[in-house]
């Protein structure tokens, strides 16, 4: 089985491959790996984290790699905020192992800013947190986007059928509503 993980950053993404990774032992594949080596190792393609539309840049890129694991592997997971309900579900509608793949998006489309940051001041930050030696306005610029983004995915995941769980309020309830989402 493949899962697909999307949605807005700082959503809970990360923490449920890790879960899965404990939990049933599902290694799991971070798509910023894949925006970063093409930030550090083409920079004259000049595309990176802030990326316009990075999504269109790169699922093309990751698109293959979700081909060759579903044929591959017994069970993986790809987690990101390049992974989108329309390119999941034409993903699913084009691999022929489509009964193979499940996915979930997660976002933060019913909180504040601030309210967002003091979640991420009180929880967040694994040891190399960019967030955690950041000015909160600049933090507060980039919560924006992301509230904004976790809209577009909720409106997007409705019209495609597909699973959202908004984390702004009860993050870990609704982690692990996600988690018994993916693997039952």
């Amino acid at each position: 089985m493949l899962y697909l993980i999307g949605g807005a950053p700082r959503s809970g993404k990360s923490i449920i491959a890790h879960k899965l990774l404990e939990l049933k032992e599902i290694p799991y594949f971070r798509t910023d790996y894949l925006v970063e080596s093409y930030s550090k190792g083409t920079k004259e393609l000049n595309i990176n984290h802030q990326t316009p539309n990075k999504a269109d840049v790169f699922w093309p890129k990751l698109e293959p790699i979700l081909e060759d694991i579903v044929y591959e592997e017994d069970q993986y997971l790809v987690e990101g905020d390049i992974i989108l309900p329309h390119l999941v579900k034409k993903f699913i509608s084009d691999t022929s192992e489509s009964k193979k793949t499940k996915s979930c998006f997660l976002g933060y489309s019913s909180i504040t800013p601030g309210e967002k940051l003091k979640q991420i001041r009180n929880y967040g930050g694994s040891r190399n947190d960019w967030l955690q030696h950041t000015p909160d306005d600049k933090i507060l610029d980039f919560l924006r986007q992301a509230i904004d983004l976790s809209k577009e995915i909720e409106k997007e995941c409705s019209k495609n059928g597909m699973k959202y769980f908004d984390t702004s309020i009860g993050f870990s309830p609704k982690i692990e509503e996600a988690i018994k989402f993916l693997i039952g």
